[in-house]
């Protein structure tokens, strides 16, 4: 079985300080080296500050490194960042105050021309951290654009930043290193699919929402050990189509249940969900089909409910969903 990547950047044992030369040593795109790119001037890499939720209210907004976020009471959240390919490169650590045991992660991946801020309140990743005890992390993408194609003349490997990130984690006591997950959204989808290509052992499960597979990803794609991972897709949706189809192949499922999920929102959508199981090493590929939703995060609180990419589904919540769905997994 091929070493994750992540994996070979965490051993037990290593400071903080080796985490991050390791990490900007190290490629991850899983193919041919990919040049980096002109670098920063060189500096420190700024130590995070964490900010609490409210004290007395369920949640509130808070301003983290600039921007609003809602966080919820007993959590806190703080911009993390490691050096890679010369750069300074960030990401938003949202979690509980109090941990007594090992908790799974969710690292979530914003669209192109978002921001970790925005991607979490989207997400309801307050709920997901206060309410469930999972830890968010959102990376944030460079020049707000994950390099999820091949051809990304930037030179910027996601890749390995994502994996530097899960290394830089797993030198902590609050995560579970079992049960990391990634999920992405839009031009974060696709990029959450380059990873699971190029290295699917280095999360326990994966999750897209509207988001395609890239052909060119697809060609060179390595599918074993198979791993779960779900859709969520629109069928109104102006920008992207299924894949599903691909990874039903690839990880060899044999099985198909279908049920409609409870429509009881009345904003124009209905989910059909499409299980299929029987897959390799027991994992299971979802696609949820949302007839008449658009380009959207279902259940996005900041998304409105029509806009020129469509509606958003608001009969159920991705975050949560996917919460479940990864629940089962583990590495």
């Amino acid at each position: 079985m091929q070493a994750s990547l992540a994996h070979r950047l965490c051993r037990p044992g290593l400071s903080w300080i080796a985490v991050s030369l390791l990490v900007s040593a190290c490629g991850g795109s899983g193919g041919a080296a990919i040049n980096s790119p002109i670098p920063d001037p060189p500096g420190p890499v700024p130590t995070a500050r964490y900010v609490s939720g409210p004290l007395l209210q369920g949640s509130g907004t808070v301003i983290v490194d600039g921007r609003e976020l809602t966080l919820a009471r007993g959590t806190e959240a703080g911009v993390e960042s490691l050096r890679y390919q010369e750069l300074v490169r960030s990401y938003l650590v949202i979690r509980p105050q109090l941990t007594g045991v090992p908790r799974p992660v969710l690292l979530i991946l914003h669209g192109n021309g978002g921001n970790p801020q925005g991607m979490a309140n989207v997400a309801e990743t307050s709920d997901l951290v206060g309410t469930r005890g999972v830890i968010a992390v959102l990376p944030s993408a460079r020049d707000q654009q994950w390099s999820e194609n091949p051809s990304d003349p930037r030179g910027v490997d996601d890749v390995g930043f994502i994996a530097g990130v899960v290394a830089a984690l797993k030198q902590t006591t609050q995560v579970d290193d079992q049960r990391i997950y990634l999920a992405g959204f839009s031009n974060g989808g696709a990029m959450v699919q380059r990873y699971a290509c190029a290295d699917p052992d280095g999360f326990a499960g994966y999750g897209v929402v509207s988001a395609v597979l890239r052909p060119a990803v697809a060609a060179n794609c390595i599918t074993s050990p198979a791993r779960p991972i779900a859709y969520m897709l629109g069928t109104d949706d102006p920008v992207v189509a299924s894949s599903t189809a691909f990874w039903v192949s690839a990880q060899h499922c044999g099985q198909q249940q279908q049920e409609s999920l409870p429509d009881s929102s009345n904003d124009g959508t209905a989910t059909q969900l499409s299980r299929y199981r029987g897959c390799t090493a027991g994992s299971e590929v979802r696609l949820y089909s949302i007839q008449g939703g658009g380009h959207a995060w279902p259940g996005g609180v900041q998304q409105g409910t029509f806009s020129s990419n469509g509606r958003t589904p608001m009969d159920f919540s991705a975050t949560e969903q996917l919460r479940q769905f990864f629940s089962a997994y583990s590495n």
